[in-house]
């Protein structure tokens, strides 16, 4: 049965599809960190870039590169909050928190301990990011025969 005047999908078309699991609060905190991480290197970067354009130094390309990264960052975070780039996720950001931590600066240590958190975070729990209604179907089912 359709509405009246609706070009849509059938009413309740959609009441028998398997719904994705609510989203963990690791994974909203795993997303939050990575996004915020992102958008203060990415500030910081900036502030950089106005500091060496003023002193004429020759390092500009680097702080862009380290904003362009730190932008990176925000935008793995929002793929991350929506159940995407998981692999992508895990890999830059556990070389991004071992460069980080190797820096042995105040502020490095605390990026780099806020990415093993997010680290610890997305491989608890991996099994949201690998969710599929398929998978889902075949367990209530008992599995194939």
């Amino acid at each position: 049965m359709r509405r009246p005047g609706s070009s849509g999908p059938p009413v309740g078309a959609y009441e028998d599809r398997p719904r994705r699991p609510p989203r963990p609060p690791l994974v909203e905190l795993a997303a939050a960190i990575l996004i915020v991480n992102g958008a203060l290197s990415a500030l910081t970067s900036l502030e950089v870039v106005g500091r060496l354009a003023d002193q004429g130094t020759a390092s500009a390309p680097i702080a862009l590169l380290s904003f362009a990264i730190g932008i990176g960052s925000v935008v793995l975070g929002i793929l991350v909050r929506y159940g995407a780039a998981w692999l992508v996720a895990v890999n830059v950001v556990a070389v991004a928190g071992f460069l980080e931590i190797s820096s042995w600066t105040a502020l490095g240590l605390l990026f780099g301990i806020l990415d093993v958190v997010v680290l610890l975070a997305l491989f608890r729990e991996r099994p949201w990011f690998t969710w599929s209604p398929e998978a889902r179907s075949e367990r209530e089912d008992g599995g194939e025969d």
